[in-house]
């Protein structure tokens, strides 16, 4: 009989255990950023005289994934609105938002006010420093 009890409980643990982890993978493929769809969308977002936040990324980019689970923690606590453009997107040209947005590393976030670049971060960063570049 303790046997069956113990065999049981170990497989009630494992059982929660594995709930667990696949609430939390699930939980990081969910984008709290709104993604662009093409360069006309960006275009237009950037005409605008609002602070702009966009978040240049790679799917394929481990950094990225990395710094996406910060970046959605932040957007939800700090209630922002950030715009995530895919450098390899259908929509996009990958050689022109390099050149354009002068881009070196993914992920980078890019700061906008008034139609102008305010400030960057660029590659892993952790969510303190990210948390600083927003504030500051």
């Amino acid at each position: 009989m303790k046997k069956k009890i113990c065999v049981i409980m170990i497989l009630l643990v494992f059982f929660n255990y594995v709930n667990i982890n696949l609430i939390v993978l699930e939980r990081k493929d969910i984008n709290e950023y709104i993604i662009l769809k093409e360069s006309a969308e960006l275009d237009n977002l950037l005409k605008k005289d609002d602070k702009t936040l966009i978040y240049f990324y790679q799917k394929d980019c481990m950094a990225c994934n990395d710094f996406k689970g910060i970046l959605n923690e932040v957007i939800v606590d700090k209630k922002l609105q950030v715009y995530g453009v895919d450098l390899n997107g259908s929509g996009f040209n990958y050689s022109d938002l390099i050149t354009k947005y002068n881009l070196t590393k993914t992920p980078s976030v890019i700061a906008y006010k008034n139609k102008i670049e305010e400030k960057r971060v660029e590659g892993t960063i952790s969510k303190e420093r990210f948390l600083q570049f927003i504030e500051d």
